[in-house]
């Protein structure tokens, strides 16, 4: 699945057991345009924050990055320049 989280400087990564959340800090999501679908357990944000290397790479496609083995641990493993 494609998260714009994952794009975000604000990304955080938390593993409880088997689970895996990703989203960002609490703070974040207090602001104006955080909005969360707890029933399917997906949420959009107005406020992205997109990193420096991620405006550069040929994998942005505005909201999302379009590789899907790109980010391993919040880490870009997979960037290209465009």
């Amino acid at each position: 699945m494609r998260l714009p989280c994952e794009m975000c400087n604000n990304y955080t990564r938390q593993e409880v057991g088997h689970r895996v959340f990703i989203g960002c800090d609490d703070e974040n999501k207090k602001k104006e345009g955080f909005h969360e679908d707890t029933f399917f357990y997906h949420h959009t944000c107005d406020n992205l924050n997109v990193r420096e290397e991620c405006k550069i790479c040929s994998h942005n496609k505005g909201r999302y990055c379009n590789s899907v083995v790109a980010f391993v641990d919040g880490k870009c493993i997979d960037r290209t320049e465009k």
